[in-house]
C-alpha cells in the first residue's frame, strides 16, 4: 500500500468559498459573553466550594466563620444573573447572524 504525496491530495483554501469564512460579529460582544461566562462560572464555583467546606466544617463539629455561610447566598444568585446576562448576549449574537 503506497502513501499518498502532499502533492497528490486536493488543496483546501477555506477562505476561497465566502460561506465559510467567520462571520462578522463585533469582537466586543464575543469577549462580553466570555467575560460573562468566565465571571459566572467562578463565582458559582467559589460559592459551591464555600458550601462544600461549611458542610465539611459542620460535620467535623466546628463553627464556620460568619461570612463562609453568607458567600453562598450572595454569590451564587450573582452568578446566575450573570450567566442569564451571557444567555442573553449569545442569543442576540445568534439571533444577528
Amino acid at each position: 500500500m503506497t502513501s499518498r504525496s502532499s502533492a497528490d491530495r486536493p488543496a483546501s483554501n477555506a477562505s476561497a468559498n465566502p460561506a465559510t469564512t467567520t462571520s462578522s460579529t463585533p469582537r466586543s460582544e464575543s469577549r462580553g459573553f466570555t467575560w460573562f461566562a468566565g465571571v459566572a462560572a467562578v463565582l458559582a464555583a467559589l460559592s459551591v466550594l464555600s458550601g462544600v467546606v461549611m458542610l465539611i466544617l459542620k460535620w467535623v463539629g466546628l463553627h464556620p466563620w460568619n461570612g463562609l455561610t453568607i458567600l453562598p447566598m450572595v454569590l451564587l444568585p450573582v452568578a446566575f444573573v450573570l450567566l442569564m446576562i451571557a444567555l442573553f448576549l449569545a442569543a442576540r449574537r445568534r439571533r444577528s447572524q
